[in-house]
């Protein structure tokens, strides 16, 4: 009885051992704090960053003692470290650069578009126009109303002549 109580003990403790080399990773996308003892009010020793492996060394409740790449130990919520390294941030980092190439492309295309309308907004020098049309035009416009208000003017004087026995008043 007392031989297989110890095969189970052995057997437990060596399950320790293996688990507490395992590497996890930091789930959460800020810095997490590493605490000198097992306990959330305790000194914040040093601080770890999202998806940075770090060694397990020890467990005592929820929080898990572990060893960063940089040196440093301390204790870490269980709730903060996962198994594996987080595939949805690596795949969100390679998302976010190919979304950061697009949006420099559209960027460049909005600038050359926009240079664009600038130069044909651009007033273009005029040179004279080799015939004078418009000033013809201009002219003849004038000379009509010109025409028009002296014919008013005879076609009044007229109608108060014929009114007045042919006097002007």
């Amino acid at each position: 009885m007392r031989t297989w109580m110890g095969v189970i003990v052995v057997f437990a403790l060596s399950w320790q051992l293996v688990a507490a080399a395992q590497d996890l990773y930091v789930t959460d996308r800020v810095a997490v704090p590493l605490y000198a003892k097992p306990d959330a009010r305790s000194k914040v020793v040093s601080l770890t960053f999202s998806g940075l492996p770090v060694t397990r060394l020890a467990r005592e409740g929820e929080f898990i003692k572990v060893k960063t790449l940089a040196g440093a130990s301390g204790w870490l919520k269980a709730s903060r470290l996962i198994s594996k390294p987080d595939n949805d941030s690596q795949s969100l980092r390679a998302d976010q650069k190919r979304i950061a190439v697009k949006l420099e492309q559209v960027q460049k295309q909005l600038a050359s578009s926009i240079d664009q309308q600038l130069q044909m907004q651009k007033p273009k020098a005029r040179s004279k126009p080799n015939s004078p049309s418009i000033l013809l035009l201009g002219l003849s416009a004038l000379l009509l109303l010109a025409i028009g208000f002296i014919s008013g003017v005879a076609w009044w004087d007229w109608l108060q002549r014929k009114r007045h026995g042919g006097f002007r008043v």
